[in-house]
Order: structure tokens, then C-alpha cells, then sequence
């Protein structure tokens, strides 16, 4: 499911025309949220006594071994992987075609546990796969929005490295023009008669007086 979803979004975004999925698309498969998961778990911890003791495979009093409870937990139905295909552009929003790829293996035409003990006694899951879909695109593209911001001021502490990380783009173009500005300030200070920028966008300095460091400042700016 993350693959597709991350497949199904970089076509969303690119206009692709269709999105290939490995196979045929017929095998089956069953999916449980990770939520509902834990929640399994911790109903079968909080039973009691003498209902944990009927999951036992046999009498430890009897025959001197612990067996450990076997309850397979699952949502009872299956799906298949062109279904499942379907479902996740879906919820990702793409309009596109589904292209299968039968030159690439399908594995097992189908896993399907049977979950009938718990479900007898009385769990049940309670988020549906679209729904559960629909929540892990939502961490899939929070997760991409904060890899998108990182790598922007990854690129801006690179350019700058002693900015504040928040300084940024409108901001960090007034810093610039700050600096600019004072830069200038020291040079009139030091008798410079007139500053212009040429063709080529370099700086020059007249009236044939030196400004020392100062004209190498300004060479690493541009004078607006």
C-alpha cells in the first residue's frame, strides 16, 4: 500500500497518463489497519482468567507446558490487488489509467487468515480500508510537506550559513538589501565620490580613489 500510494501521487502530480502496477492484478489479499491491530492486542490482554485460559492450546496443570494462545487477527474478506489499485487512486485523486505488468510475478494468488476465534468473542475492527487508506495518504503527504521544507532551508543554511533559519526568501531578500545598503554607507563614509554598477553587472568605484575592502564587498552583491 505505500508503494502505491506514493506511485499513484508522483503520477497525480506529473499528469501521467496511467500508472503500472507489478502483475496481474487477480491475487487477493486481506489488510488490517495498524490501529486496529493494537487494539486486538490489548482486548486479549484485558481478558479474563478463565476466558484467556479457553484460548490455551492445552491444560498446562495436565501437561506440564505453556502453549501460547494461536488467534489469528484479521477483518475476515480479502481483496484483490487490481480492487486494491483502484481504491488507492481513489483516494489520492488520480484520474488516470491502470496498467498491469504481467511479464512481473503475482506470488500467492491468495492469504486470507481465518479470524473467526476473536471475531466469536465479540472484537471486531473498526476502520474500514478506505477509510484507513484515506488516513495514511494524509501522513504521506504531511510527511512530504515537512521533507519539502527541510530541503529548502537545508538550501538556504547552505547559501547563508550564519541566517536564522527562519529567514527566507522575502525576508532574506530585505537582510540583502540591508546589507547592501550599509555597505554603501561605509563607502561614501571613506570619500568614495560615486558608486554604478556596469553592463556586466560588476561594481566599479570612480574618481580613482581605493576603498580597499570595500569595492570587494560590494562585488559579492549586486547594487539594486
Amino acid at each position: 500500500i505505500p508503494a502505491l500510494i506514493r506511485r499513484f501521487h508522483e503520477a497525480k502530480l506529473a499528469n501521467a497518463p496511467s500508472v503500472t502496477v507489478w502483475g496481474t492484478g487477480t491475487p487477493k489479499r486481506e489488510f488490517l489497519y495498524s490501529e486496529d491491530m493494537a487494539d486486538a492486542c490489548v482486548y486479549l490482554m484485558g481478558l479474563s482468567d478463565e476466558r484467556y485460559t479457553a484460548l490455551l492450546g492445552s491444560d498446562e496443570s495436565v501437561t506440564g507446558r505453556f502453549e501460547p494462545p494461536l488467534v489469528n487477527i484479521g477483518v475476515g474478506e480479502d481483496l484483490t490487488i487490481a480492487e486494491l489499485a483502484d481504491l488507492v487512486g481513489r483516494v489520492v485523486g488520480y484520474e488516470g489509467g491502470i496498467v498491469y505488468d504481467s511479464s512481473k510475478p503475482d506470488g500467492t494468488p491468495r492469504k486470507l487468515m481465518d479470524s473467526g476465534r476473536i471475531l466469536a468473542m465479540g472484537w471486531s475492527p473498526r476502520i474500514a480500508l478506505e477509510d484507513g487508506i484515506a488516513d495514511a495518504y494524509r501522513h504521506f503527504l504531511a510527511a512530504e510537506e515537512q521533507r519539502q521544507d527541510d530541503r529548502r532551508e537545508n538550501a538556504d543554511q547552505q547559501a547563508d550559513p550564519e541566517a536564522p533559519p527562519h529567514v527566507r526568501d522575502a525576508d532574506r531578500e530585505a537582510v540583502r538589501r540591508d546589507g547592501q545598503e550599509a555597505c554603501l554607507a561605509e563607502v561614501q563614509q571613506a570619500g568614495v565620490a560615486e558608486v554604478h554598477v556596469e553592463a556586466d553587472g560588476g561594481q566599479a568605484v570612480d574618481d580613482g580613489r581605493d576603498a580597499h575592502g570595500l569595492r570587494d564587498r560590494l562585488a559579492e552583491d549586486r547594487v539594486p
